[in-house]
This record gives C-alpha cells, structure tokens and sequence, in this order.
C-alpha cells in the first residue's frame, strides 16, 4: 500500500491473481494511462486467463465493475498496454504491504502497553 494509488481491493485482486492463477485487465474511467495490469508477476501472460474488470474512482461511482470485452478488442488492449507500460502490483508490493501491516501491529501493541503502564503509575 506504499505505491500510490494502491488500495485494498487492489491488493485483493493481486490475491485472487496468486490463488485462481489468473490476471487482470482494469480499465479505468480516468483513461488509459490509468489502466492497470493485475498478475501474479506483474506482466502479462498469454496462456493465462485474462478477466476484464472497469474501475472508476472512489469520489465518482462503483470502484470496480466487471466487463464483458469481445475477445479481439481485449487482445489489443493488453499487448498495447504490456508494451507501454508493464506496470501491475507485484509480489515485493504485497510483502511491503505485509511488513507496514506488521509494523503498525507492533507499533500499537507498544501503544497499549504505554497506555496500560500510565494508568498503573497514576
């Protein structure tokens, strides 16, 4: 969640990638230079299934709506945005996320023991 603009749903779908070995195509309302590849390496394959999801921002509508796109138009889609842009949640994305989750765990742990040693001196 350290990457800007990556949120938990997102993090679900890279989820969803590692477990039914399968990507994602999210095309974004905001045009195609927001448009998102989620797999589970963060390119595209094409011997892996490929769903279509729509995205549109939290202030504006749905957040993710599912798609139906004719095959041939979807192809297109992807190897025009594998070539530009490559650019997907990644494994390294989930384990900082892991490691922020951890850290803010520790962290209010240390909080409540703080918390629970003042009221024992007061």
């Amino acid at each position: 969640m350290r990457q800007p603009k990556t949120y938990g749903d997102h993090l679900t779908l890279v989820a969803l990638s590692r477990e039914l070995n399968c990507q994602f195509l999210i095309l974004n309302s905001e045009g195609i230079d927001h448009t998102r590849l989620v797999s589970i390496d963060g390119e595209y394959a094409e011997d892996i299934a490929c769903f279509t999801l729509g995205y549109f921002p939290e202030n504006i509508g749905e957040h993710y709506v599912s798609l139906g796109l004719e095959e041939s138009y979807k192809q297109r889609l992807l190897r025009t945005f594998h070539n530009e842009t490559g650019s997907s949640v990644t494994e390294t994305d989930i384990r900082m996320h892991e490691i922020e989750t951890e850290d803010q765990s520790r962290q209010n742990e240390d909080d409540n023991t703080n918390e629970s040693a003042h009221s024992i001196n007061q």
